[in-house]
């Protein structure tokens, strides 16, 4: 319906849901903290001064944005995005949690990949840095594994 990538647009959220890592996406594997028949989750490679961490809930086919997204995908986002929220209050402690959704280059989309983020969102800035930055692989790692770990004794339940 509404279209804004490049005719010959290679999606690096694609590449990354694909296992591809490479200099078109930052996606590591190390940042999938869950995967089912239809999203992922991922931590985010760009981390942002006040929640470093914050995942994106994606479909793991390629649709560009909301207009795009079939029913059942969107439903699926927004309940694996809740459960996601419950585990970044339980782990991170944060005082609440901020949804994002871009829809096309003028609202911030960058990947035109459907993508949802979860920001933890806390009282205090949670580091010095005052600009959004790439994570390394190490800062990254610090935020999927501690999910990693939790998701072996809590299973996700999407009912």
């Amino acid at each position: 319906m509404y279209h804004f990538a490049p005719k010959d647009y290679l999606c690096p959220v694609c590449l990354g849901i694909q296992g591809l890592e490479s200099d078109k996406t930052m996606m590591k594997q190390n940042d999938r903290v869950y995967k089912d028949s239809l999203v992922s989750v991922f931590v985010n490679s760009k981390f942002v001064p006040d929640g470093p961490g914050h995942l994106i809930v994606v479909p793991n086919t390629h649709y560009e944005n909301l207009f795009d997204t079939p029913k059942e995908i969107l439903e699926r986002i927004i309940l694996v995005a809740r459960e996601f929220g419950k585990i970044l209050k339980e782990l991170r402690q944060c005082g609440g949690l901020q949804l994002v959704q871009n829809n096309g280059p003028v609202s911030g989309q960058h990947a035109f990949h459907f993508h949802m983020h979860l920001f933890p969102k806390f009282e205090k800035p949670q580091t010095d840095k005052t600009e959004v930055w790439v994570a390394t692989t190490e800062e990254r790692d610090s935020y999927s594994q501690p999910i990693k770990d939790y998701l072996h004794t809590h299973p996700i339940k999407l009912e």
